[in-house]
């Protein structure tokens, strides 16, 4: 799955309904928007799982694909109206407003009460990120925009196929002011240092959870990092003091997009939790926590040159992120 982390997407993007929007060659990956009205659109998606590329980049690559769309339609804001899959093709309805109002599903009296309200707002700012994020020059990009827990089941974040709960799962409770979480984590594991994550939620009443996701990530950039000052490291916190607890993936990245070559590098992307059954991508707290990160590679921990230079370039490119910038290759070659 890592590797997929890993893919640049590119869209070449045109104007007219029912034009294709291809992702960089051999992603595949396909967007198309089929159907156009003055305040809607619906877009297709198609994605070919004989590439092996995780749903990941499919989520990303729709996210850019609807900033586009709203941008080229000169609305401030969209929302995801509906969706469907059929034979492996899935359809999306997408409204576009110019109010502010999160809750813009109700402008649409055909759709009425169908926008699910747990979904990503597209806001300017959300567009912003992204657009920052996906550019060929990032080198730092989030796994996932959110994580979902199903009504029942435990099922895996990235392929959305059902996860076999070990009979014998050790769960470790947390509770807010609002849930009680419980959570499983198995790593880290092989040369990639791969983690996988469980996280339920229990009703009133429950001893375990009977629903939530597996979360595959791998932490090789541990490598380079060696020392934090929250260790173990955080899966579940209240980053932002609210009473809430957050998620947080950690996962990593590598300084030229190379998993053979590059130099890996650690990075902690938080979700925040609005509503329950899902965690939303954080820009903010993400920075925040990426500048603790940082901090940490500015530390020497070794005699090595070398390495001490890596963690430089690393600190860096962590330092970019948390200030809203995009850290590449070329940020890079400058300083080096």
């Amino acid at each position: 799955m890592n590797k997929n982390l890993l893919i640049l997407l590119l869209i070449a993007w045109h104007l007219p309904a029912g034009a294709l929007y291809q992702s960089e060659p051999d992603s595949g990956i396909s967007v198309r928007e089929i159907e156009r009205l003055p305040d809607q659109s619906v877009i297709e998606v198609r994605i070919d799982e004989d590439k092996g590329l995780s749903s990941v980049g499919g989520s990303m690559l729709i996210a850019r694909a609807v900033c586009q769309l709203k941008s080229v339609r000169g609305f401030q804001q969209t929302h995801k109206l509906e969706e469907t899959t059929t034979g492996g093709v899935t359809r999306m309805r997408f409204g576009f407003t110019d109010s502010e109002d999160a809750t813009v599903a109700v402008l649409w009296p055909a759709y009425a009460g169908t926008g699910d309200s747990q979904e990503i707002s597209f806001t300017e700012s959300f567009c912003r990120d992204i657009e920052k994020l996906f550019t060929t020059r990032c080198v730092i990009q989030p796994p996932f925009l959110s994580v979902d827990l199903p009504e029942s089941g435990f099922y895996n974040q990235a392929s959305g196929k059902s996860c076999d709960l070990h009979s014998d799962i050790h769960w470790e409770p947390y509770a807010d002011s609002k849930d009680s979480w419980y959570l499983n984590t198995e790593g880290p594991g092989g040369s990639g240092r791969y983690w996988t994550i469980w996280l339920g939620r229990a009703e009133q009443g429950q001893a375990a959870p009977v629903a939530g996701v597996c979360i595959e990530t791998s932490t090789v950039g541990w490598r380079t990092l060696q020392q934090f000052d929250q260790t173990p490291l955080p899966w579940l916190s209240d980053q932002d003091t609210d009473g809430l607890l957050e998620l947080i993936i950690w996962s990593s990245f590598y300084m030229n997009n190379d998993p053979f070559t590059g130099e890996p590098a650690l990075m902690a992307w938080v979700y925040r939790n609005k509503d329950g059954d899902r965690f939303t991508l954080d820009m903010d707290l993400s920075r925040s926590l990426a500048k603790q990160i940082s901090a940490a590679y500015r530390r020497p921990v070794s005699s090595n040159p070398r390495l001490e230079q890596s963690r430089t370039r690393i600190a860096r490119a962590l330092e970019d992120f948390a200030q809203g910038q995009c850290s590449g290759q070329a940020d890079r070659q400058a300083v080096e």
